[in-house]
């Protein structure tokens, strides 16, 4: 029986590392998607925190990396397992919320863990919403987690909303996160609040914290005169990602008086699935008299992808009535959509000289495997001397990483010298290794030794 037990214990073991180091692999790989999809990264940030615990050591070694992109959605990631909230808030609210993200990650301090405990057992509202405030965000978590305990959780939840404090609104969110049952009345009564500024915090706080059942309420409350608070609410909706605010968000885009609130409104918009509806609002949105709306509605057309969302990029990137600032972020937009649309639509691009077009190479090679074929047509097609050509397939290549390589490896046996050398210099980009134009030998070591 004893044998039996061990044996038991030893597979449940084998199991537990094995699903650990596929969590482990998938957080990376999530990771590695930022650069390829740079709009909405809170939707990546989301399903990595999904994992919990479980993500944090990948987390944690990202934060070591010298990436900006990485290090930042590491570190919001990490504070938002930490605080127990949705990722979302820390996009949506960043300037307001850098401050507690970066505080995270510091030391909590030993003696003021006591003294929460204390106030815990004593039940001490005040003693603990006064931690709270103290400034030190470790601190707040732990006080915020006691009085989740305490029993009263509404009348904290009632006085932080209520605060003009720097960071009330968030522990609110954070408290609602953790005592939905006993908070959410508390949000919803102030979300019906005549006063502007507990409107705002209220919704604001569901931001931290989405909750759908608060959707009704905040549909109503989006016809408060103050459009300080329209654009809290429409972002209280983006997060909830809740299709019955469908309607409502559209009409924002489509009527709303102030630009913020249809820029946000654009943004919600990318985080619910529906999109057949989604994409001609955004897609029409693009016309928008403000640049922050077209902004904002190229970043959801990016992640609803689709033949309609693909062709309305790709109008607005080839329209010369436009901005160049508005339609290179078109370009990476057609980008993360991914696959033979976006190809196609890139495709035209390819070849045109400006500075809008800048990016196009770059962008190309994020697609993949997809674009070799026409990397491929393209190289074989230029002209000698037609050094741009050869060039811009160059950075499409360089930007399509590992999956270059099989390409990589035909131009090394090429007749002309300029591609032979684009082979090689690539693959010693790659690997770090030359064997100049020995294409056994180039096999032979990324057998060995694959790429990632």
């Amino acid at each position: 029986m004893k044998k039996l037990a061990t044996a038991i214990a030893l597979i449940l073991t084998v199991c537990a590392l094995a699903q650990a180091g596929e969590e482990d692999s998938n957080v990376k790989e999530l990771l590695g998607r930022l650069h390829r999809e740079p709009f909405h990264p809170e939707l990546i940030c989301e399903r990595i925190a999904s994992y919990g615990q479980a993500a944090m050591p990948a987390l944690k070694a990202a934060l070591k990396e010298n990436d900006s992109v990485i290090h930042q959605a590491s570190q919001r990631t990490i504070a938002a397992i930490i605080w127990k909230v949705n990722p979302r808030c820390f996009y949506t609210l960043a300037s307001n919320l850098d401050e507690i993200v970066q505080l995270t990650h510091t030391t909590i301090i030993e003696v003021t863990k006591d003294r929460i405990n204390k106030l815990k057992e004593q039940s001490d509202l005040k003693g603990l919403l006064d931690i709270v405030r103290s400034g030190e965000p470790n601190l707040a978590r732990l006080a915020i987690e006691a009085v989740s305990e305490t029993g009263k959780q509404a009348t904290a939840a009632a006085n932080l909303l209520g605060s003009s404090g720097a960071h009330d609104w968030f522990y609110a969110g954070a408290l609602l996160a953790r005592s939905r049952e006993a908070v959410l009345p508390e949000v919803l009564k102030k979300l019906r609040s005549a006063g502007e500024n507990e409107r705002a915090a209220a919704a604001a706080a569901l931001t931290v914290a989405p909750a759908a059942d608060a959707v009704p309420t905040l549909i109503k409350a989006l016809k408060h005169k103050s459009s300080q608070v329209r654009v809290k609410i429409v972002e209280a909706l983006g997060a909830a990602g809740d299709k019955h605010a469908l309607e409502t968000l559209l009409k924002s885009l489509k009527a709303d008086s102030d630009y913020a609130v249809r820029a946000q409104a654009a943004w919600a918009l990318g985080l619910l699935d529906e999109s057949d509806k989604t994409v001609p609002a955004l897609a029409a949105a693009l016309k928008d008299s403000e640049d922050l709306v077209k902004s904002r509605a190229l970043e959801s057309l990016a992640v609803k992808g689709g033949k309609a969302a693909i062709e309305a990029l790709s109008a607005f990137a080839g329209d010369s009535t436009q901005k160049e600032a508005s339609r290179r972020p078109a370009i990476l937009a057609l980008g993360q959509t991914g696959g033979q649309g976006a190809l196609e639509a890139l495709k035209p691009l390819f070849g045109k000289s400006g500075e809008v077009y800048a990016d196009v190479p770059a962008v190309l090679g994020s697609l993949g495997s997809v674009a070799i074929p026409f990397i491929r047509e393209t190289l074989n097609k230029a002209k000698v001397g037609d050094f741009n050509t050869v060039y811009r397939c160059r950075l499409a290549l360089r930007s399509m990483g590992a999956e270059a390589v099989p390409l990589l490896l035909e131009l090394l046996q090429s007749q002309r010298s300029t591609l032979k050398l684009t082979g090689r210099v690539l693959l010693q980009a790659l690997t770090g290794e030359d064997f100049e134009f020995d294409r056994a030998k180039w096999e032979e070591y990324l057998k060995k030794n694959p790429p990632k």
